[in-house]
Formats: C-alpha cells, structure tokens, sequence
C-alpha cells in the first residue's frame, strides 16, 4: 500500500483549517503624536471570557530612529455578565540607553492576534456547576 503524500501549502493550509477553525487578526492602530500609551479593543467575532486565551505580536510600520523597544500586553475588561472585551495596550520600553522611554512615537502600529481558546468550555462547565447547586437547593 503507497500514499501520495504531495499536497500544495494551500491544500494543507485548508486541512488545518477545517479540523482547527483558527480566529485570528489584525489590528492597525494610527497615532498622529507621540503618547505615554495607545489601547484598542480587538475585533474579535465573539464575547471572550476570563478564560479566553490569545497570542499577540506588534508590528511597527517604518524604522524608528533612535532604537525603542515596546511593550504589548492584551487585557480583558468585563463591563456586564455580557458585555466584556479584550484591549492591546503598547507602551514604551527601554530606549537604546537602556533608560526608561516615557513616550511612544507617532506612527501606524499592527498588532497581530490568534485565539488560541475562546474560553467557552470553562465558562459553560462554571454554569452547568451553577445549575446543579441550583438543583440540589431545591430538591
């Protein structure tokens, strides 16, 4: 028995694609002037939860002169029981120095995302826990 084991990088592409429905994105965000930090609500096509987890990278159109690093970090803001979202926060890092940047500089920054778990099945496994407390309350 021999397989044929040639298949194009699209081909793959949409295999991983159906057996792993991937969400992912890209967020490009303009600031006109320099500013201590910039946050933008991801576009994600669903509600996260406290236990959705995401991956993120930035990307910085242009090279800035002098060196700067940057720093991302993603939070979760929860407004209701139904209403929460997740920001990219990008502050500055050390400058070339090594001292402490206070700025960030004007430019179009990217930042680019992956869920890795939407965090579903722990919110529903909380609320199956909630209902069968509910149910021996009553019985």
């Amino acid at each position: 028995m021999s397989y044929n084991l040639n298949f194009s990088g699209e081909q793959v592409d949409e295999a991983i694609g159906k057996a792993l429905p991937l969400i992912s994105g890209t967020e490009t965000i303009t600031s006109s002037s320099s500013s201590s930090l910039i946050n933008k609500k991801l576009s994600l096509p669903f509600t996260p939860t406290i236990n959705t987890r995401i991956v993120a990278t930035l990307r910085r159109a242009g090279a800035p002169s002098p060196f700067l690093n940057y720093c991302l970090t993603l939070t979760y803001n929860q407004t209701s029981a139904t209403n929460a979202s997740i920001y990219a926060v990008i502050c500055a890092g050390q400058n070339a120095s090594g001292a402490p940047s206070s700025t960030l500089p004007a430019g179009t920054y990217y930042v680019d995302w992956l869920v890795l778990d939407k965090g579903e099945a722990a919110a529903s496994a909380v609320n199956e826990l909630s209902a069968d407390e509910t149910e021996s309350e009553v019985n």
